[in-house]
């Protein structure tokens, strides 16, 4: 009997079409696990957030912090909120 025509089980459908069948079936078991393992995977990071929020520097009320305006001289700046915690300088030459 040649390829063609063997019939597995006597289904009717070539064992070509059953491996075809199974295959797709076998893609998209995977493409639905990969799906819930993503979803599930992500939930956590949804779930177990936290605030973590770092406080640095010394403390200015807002009413304090109102006293400034634009344009005051940083001398201005600095009687009315006191001297920086921390400096930076910045590649361009400012100091943050």
């Amino acid at each position: 009997m040649g390829e063609t025509g063997w019939r597995a089980g006597g289904a009717g459908r070539s064992l070509s079409a059953r491996n075809d069948a199974r295959n797709a079936m076998n893609h998209r078991l995977l493409t639905a696990a990969a799906v819930a393992a993503l979803a599930l995977g992500t939930t956590g990071c949804l779930i177990g957030r936290t605030e973590n929020t770092k406080y640095s520097g010394r403390y200015v009320s807002e009413e304090t912090l109102k006293q400034v305006e634009p344009g005051d001289s940083q001398d201005e700046v600095v009687s009315l909120l006191g001297q920086p915690s921390s400096k930076t300088e910045k590649p361009s030459g400012t100091t943050v």
